[in-house]
């Protein structure tokens, strides 16, 4: 029997930039999806429309985080300067978390889902191709409705990339994540509290087709 190995983290730079990029493009590991919204685009309160998930990225798996952390810190040091650490302002956005400080903390909305994991929110201004693990690309609405679900795993393309806009409260500006593309790989416990109707249903299967009215009261 062939073992499946986790695949490693790839990397490379968008074909538009020079050498200073101000954006990454990477394929993560294996991780699970949260809070899962990726076929569909809302608009937001400023009006943009826009879907993305949130990837739960395990910490065992050292090799996507190095990438990741990489990739942050050079676009950063590449667009506002060596001289600041993105990981430490507490001026600028970056968006990779610590999933056990998260759900530590009462003001976020992580629960224990998140430990043991690396927390980094994506977003998506387009809806992202899901292709399966033989690299067949899903069409299927349905098929995506099922596959698309909050605990189950992927490898996602995202691109870490600066930005830097005007907002009322002033100039924001930092590092965030763009979801491009992903692979489904697989269920995990769902974490939509979502349940199919085979769970729902399972103590009250009848053993046989008899079924007799006045069972029910």
């Amino acid at each position: 029997m062939t073992t499946r190995r986790n695949r490693k983290p790839r990397t490379r730079k968008s074909a538009a930039s020079n050498k200073k990029t101000n954006q990454v493009r990477l394929i993560t590991g294996k991780c699970r999806s949260s809070y899962m919204k990726v076929l569909r685009l809302e608009p937001d309160d400023n009006g943009n429309k826009k879907c993305g998930t949130t990837i739960l990225i395990p910490k065992k798996d050292r090799k996507t985080i190095k990438a990741i952390k990489q990739a942050i810190r050079t676009v950063a040091t590449n667009k506002f300067g060596s001289d600041i650490d993105i990981f430490k302002s507490k001026k600028m956005r970056q968006p990779l978390h610590d999933g056990d400080e998260l759900s530590a903390d009462p003001e976020t909305n992580y629960g224990k889902e998140v430990e043991g994991y690396y927390v980094m929110t994506s977003t998506a201004y387009r809806i992202p191709q899901v292709v399966n693990r033989h690299n067949e690309r899903i069409m299927d609405p349905d098929e995506l409705e099922e596959i698309c679900v909050s605990g189950y795993h992927f490898y996602f393309s995202i691109t870490i990339k600066t930005y830097e806009v005007d907002t009322a409260q002033g100039k924001s500006k930092g590092v965030r994540c763009l979801l491009n593309n992903l692979m489904y790989l697989g269920e995990g416990e769902r974490l939509d509290g979502g349940k199919s109707a085979e769970e729902e249903f399972e103590s009250f299967a009848e053993e046989d087709d008899d079924f007799d009215d006045d069972d029910i009261d």
